[in-house]
């Protein structure tokens, strides 16, 4: 879903940056415009404890968003909306999460929920990928107010149809 968005974007000529916390490889194809920056510098840092790396992750995002100037943050995955809303309110920059999981499964520990609760009510949008997930959040008016559900965009590319029709062919 990341790439598309950011290929979309780019191709409509916009400057796109993604800011990954985790030092991985690309799993897909990223034009060449397409900024990549990575917040985790080593392997071990990923293995701190939580509020450690929560707080170095929040300080690094903050020194990277200050410098970008952003018009607008999309983020996805609990951890990393929970360090941009924690943000929200310092640097200004409207912010929207995007939930792509099941939200029972992403959200099922005490600290998640008490964090999720917290923090996601700072968001200026919300797009979930199913009416399930969203209604998941009814508890919050302003999150369901402020919501929209976009299934998963599919690239050309991951389909492969020949044009043939026929079930029956041998």
């Amino acid at each position: 879903v990341i790439a598309n968005m950011c290929n979309d974007y780019l191709s409509k000529k916009y400057e796109v940056t993604i800011i990954s916390f985790m030092r991985v490889p690309a799993e897909y194809v990223l034009n060449d415009g397409i900024k990549l920056i990575f917040l985790d510098k080593e392997e071990k840092q990923k293995e701190q404890g939580m509020l450690t790396r929560f707080m170095r992750r929040k300080k690094a995002l903050k020194r990277e968003l200050k410098k970008l100037s952003p018009d607008f943050i999309i983020s996805f995955l609990p951890e990393p909306n929970f360090i941009s809303l924690s943000l929200r309110s310092k640097l200004d920059i409207p912010t929207i999460i995007s939930v792509r999981n099941d939200p029972v499964k992403e959200y099922a520990g005490k600290l998640r929920q008490l964090l999720m609760k917290h923090y996601y009510k700072r968001a200026d949008g919300y797009v979930f990928q199913t009416g399930e997930a969203r209604d998941y959040f009814s508890f919050s008016k302003h999150i369901i107010s402020h919501s929209k559900v976009i299934p998963n965009p599919l690239d050309k590319s991951f389909v492969a149809y020949d044009g043939n029709t026929d079930k029956n062919k041998d």
